[in-house]
């Protein structure tokens, strides 16, 4: 009976540890991934999901559709084209470049990164040396 109780705890004990691992969180590069991944699939109403939502001040601000559908962010017409370099996390900043067929030509974009719990958000974005969203 005594084994019955300690597998019993066992078992208990593994599915708790299993049940936290599960779930993982967002890395830096996950984050930028999935964030490209929506400006490329025109999820444009869940871009703002993808920063953080108390150190990036613009929260409210970006989450329109039409924030990211105009003239200098990622405008309709260019989807899906959007292509990334090499997403290289210097500590919890990425400078690499953005290209397209028409908006943007090997321009530098720079995302700063938080944490929000387990999981990076972006804070900032900086595309062409202009600051989009802070």
């Amino acid at each position: 009976m005594k084994k019955l109780g300690y597998l019993t705890a066992v078992v208990v004990l593994m599915m708790a540890v299993y049940s936290c691992t599960m779930g993982g969180s967002v890395s830096i590069p996950d984050r930028i991934n999935d964030f490209m991944r929506d400006v490329n699939a025109g999820n444009y109403s869940s871009l703002y999901t993808h920063f953080h939502p108390t150190l990036t001040d613009q929260y409210n601000f970006i989450k329109p559709s039409a924030f990211w559908d105009s003239p200098g962010m990622f405008p309709d017409a260019e989807r899906p084209s959007y292509v990334l370099g090499a997403i290289v996390p210097a500590g919890e900043t990425v400078e690499t470049i953005i290209t397209s067929d028409a908006a943007y030509n090997n321009t530098s974009i720079k995302f700063d990164m938080a944490k929000d719990g387990d999981d990076y958000m972006i804070k900032s974005l900086t595309i062409g040396g202009v600051l989009k969203v802070w």
